[in-house]
């Protein structure tokens, strides 16, 4: 078991947050979660993880959609060129298992970021730092949690 999945069930419970733990089989992306789970695809939300001038953003949008990267540096204050996809070790250093990435961080140097859409969402579904355990969570919980930005992010 991850130590980092540990210190977010005391960070929801630190926030008396309303969430359930769902365990399944170990899975890799949204694809499979969904599968695992039987979750509508609107519900799933995908967690990607980015470098952009030596500070970490993680970016949640939901598992159907495809990320704009114009909006994306529009949001962070940099030029598109800048922006790179989070190296799977750095993602590991921090304590995320492959496939289990969160929105949820006790690292101060990680900034999220959702997307425009998730405010209005009821309970959404998003990765706990371990490949076989998602959380189900209110998005404005979530939001409030992680201490995210909301801006439109994804391609229309």
């Amino acid at each position: 078991m991850s130590g980092l999945y540990e210190r977010f069930i005391k960070l929801l419970e630190d926030h008396k947050a309303r969430y359930e733990i769902m365990e399944h089989i170990a899975i890799s992306n949204t694809q499979e979660g969904i599968a695992a789970l039987g979750i509508p695809l609107e519900s799933a939300f995908k967690t990607l993880a980015f470098v952009a001038n030596g500070k970490y953003f993680f970016v949640v949008i939901q598992g159907g959609k495809r990320m704009d990267y114009k909006k994306l540096a529009t949001a962070l204050g940099v030029d598109r060129k800048s922006i790179s996809m989070m190296p799977q070790d750095i993602v590991e250093e921090l304590g995320y298992q492959a496939g289990g990435l969160s929105p949820l961080h006790v690292d101060h140097r990680i900034s999220v970021y959702f997307d425009g859409i998730t405010p209005e969402m009821g309970d959404i579904y998003v990765g706990m730092a371990v490949k076989d355990k998602t959380l189900k969570i209110g998005a404005s919980a979530l939001i409030a949690i992680s201490n995210a930005e909301i801006v439109s992010l994804t391609k229309d």
